[in-house]
């Protein structure tokens, strides 16, 4: 009998320690923080699909749209709170439109110098032409906050006019508008350490020609996600979007139902957003001279570092 409870106690205190690390291991806690090194160099590739379905007096019509921007990222100073001042270099752009008549179909290639055709592509082909090659500063900190973005003067004159002579677009294109999209743009890190399942929220608006779009995206916190012995960890996206119609809009459109979800990939170790890709199925309601359309658009959007060094 004393030699039976003697075994009892390694047993009991070995199954103890087993729970105790167990409970530690699930309750760890993970800080998540850009780094930033002054001379740094990061190449991003972005590509976005999307695919519109709507019918339209009985007829359906279908529009394809694909999109890749090569955009690189130098590090330019970093402050004592690793707060770093970004130049943002649009390498490249590529834009193909697949569309029935009158939009027709637009294509357009930075570097093969040609002006896209058709009334899509004389609106957007100025745009482009300042986009490609133009390169912007911003301030980001260590969660990914951006702010104090500066355009070139070149591309701030171009946006200014092509919104000037296209109202209909609101704001998009306009100096305000794009700078509203890069602060709002990437993945904004928790303030706080996060343990597996933990969430956060961030919140983006757009003032759309038929309203003003908002998505809040809820981030939760999956732990690592790359592969063995590296500081990956993954980070699951939940957009929920939602609008409020413009009164005064010429258009307008209600979203019937919209679902979306997507993956973020960050590297901990270098501080750096590996990759970042969402997939959102969206129906809208159109009402436009007396008549109600149904539209379905499918996105799918994928940010990818290119080069994994400094």
């Amino acid at each position: 009998m004393v030699f039976a409870k003697a075994g009892i106690a390694p047993r009991v205190s070995l199954a103890a320690a087993v729970l105790v690390l167990a409970t530690a291991s699930a309750q760890a806690q993970t800080t998540l923080r850009y780094k930033f090194k002054q001379g740094d160099t990061l190449s991003y590739g972005l590509e976005q699909k999307m695919e519109m379905k709507m019918n339209v007096g009985g007829m359906d019509i279908t529009m394809d749209m694909k999109q890749n921007i090569a955009m690189k990222w130098k590090v330019l100073e970093v402050d004592q709170n690793g707060k770093a001042r970004i130049a943002q270099k649009i390498d490249s752009i590529r834009m193909s439109m697949d569309a029935p008549p009158p939009v027709g179909g637009v294509k357009y290639d930075s570097r093969d110098g040609k002006e896209p055709e058709g009334p899509i592509g004389k609106v957007l082909g100025p745009v482009f032409n300042a986009l490609a090659g133009a390169e912007f500063t911003l301030n980001m900190d260590a969660r990914g906050e951006i702010s104090d973005v500066k355009l070139p003067e070149k591309l701030a004159e171009t946006l200014q006019k092509t919104a000037g002579g296209a109202p209909g677009l609101g704001d998009m294109f306009s100096p305000e508008g794009l700078k509203r999209m890069v602060t709002q743009g990437g993945l904004v890190l928790p303030e706080k350490a996060v343990k597996r399942g933990d969430t956060w929220t961030q919140t983006n608006e757009n003032k759309m020609p038929f309203g003003m779009m908002k998505v809040t995206n809820t981030m939760t916190y999956e732990g690592p996600g790359g592969e063995s012995g590296t500081g990956v960890q993954k980070i699951a996206v939940k957009p929920v979007v939602s609008l409020e119609p413009d009164p005064n809009a010429q258009v307008s459109m209600k979203i019937k139902a919209t679902d979306a979800k997507g993956t973020a990939l960050f590297d901990n170790t270098t501080g750096r957003l590996v990759e970042m890709s969402t997939t959102q199925n969206m129906q809208m309601q159109i009402s436009a001279a007396g008549q109600d359309i149904t539209q379905n658009i499918r996105t799918t959007t994928s940010l990818k570092l290119d080069n994994k060094g400094g």
